[in-house]
């Protein structure tokens, strides 16, 4: 097998371990002493940081060694998942991405690991990746996402009613503007449905 196509296999791979890590995250905030979480992520970062090795990328093979330790301490009780590790974590995700992607990225790994080791330091700053493989991660709550489509649902329904009212006894600037609401009604259903859908198949 060509260089090119170890290549390939490594990329593939990889990153599905990453969109693992990142999923799981997002349920680990959700479920913080759920133990198989920690677990997905613990094992995905440990063989992404075991795949690099093997290919020679050691800024990759650093970054994942790091997120392990992190969720090493934290199936031990040493450490916990505060909001702003949660936030520096996504961050290297991304990075890592970005860095699996592109064999050829530059990164000053530096500020990246004081982030992880100091996440409440906020004097610590740290570029955003750019050109990201796929698109950065969005943490979205269950609960906020749901409460979204319910109302977007209610207002769907008053939509209908306001129509109805409007054949009967509106006038034609009124049914003007219904015309209007109702394509921005809609867009706004499809675009909630979409976001539904993208989490759902993520298991969230």
């Amino acid at each position: 097998m060509s260089q090119n196509n170890y290549r390939e296999m490594y990329v593939s791979e990889a990153l599905e371990h990453v969109e693992t890590i990142s999923d799981a995250l997002l349920k680990l905030e959700e479920e913080p002493n759920k133990k198989e979480h920690l677990d997905l992520i613990f094992r995905s970062a440990h063989t992404i940081k075991g795949m690099s090795a093997t290919m020679g990328y050691d800024d990759t093979r650093e970054l994942c060694k790091n997120i392990e330790n992190i969720f090493d301490n934290i199936r031990k009780g040493q450490e916990k998942l505060t909001p702003n590790l949660a936030s520096a974590l996504f961050k290297c995700i991304d990075l890592l991405r970005e860095m699996i992607a592109d064999e050829k990225k530059k990164v000053d790994l530096k500020p990246y690991l004081q982030m992880l080791e100091h996440p409440d330091d906020a004097q610590i700053d740290v570029a955003e990746p750019t050109n990201s493989a796929k698109s950065p991660t969005i943490r979205v709550k269950m609960l906020d996402l749901d409460s979204l489509v319910n109302l977007v649902g209610e207002l769907v329904i008053s939509k209908m009613r306001l129509e109805q009212t409007l054949s009967h006894n509106g006038s034609d600037d009124a049914r003007q503007v219904m015309t209007e609401a109702d394509r921005l009604v809609t867009d706004l259903q499809y675009q909630s449905m979409k976001l539904q859908t993208c989490t759902d198949r993520s298991d969230l």
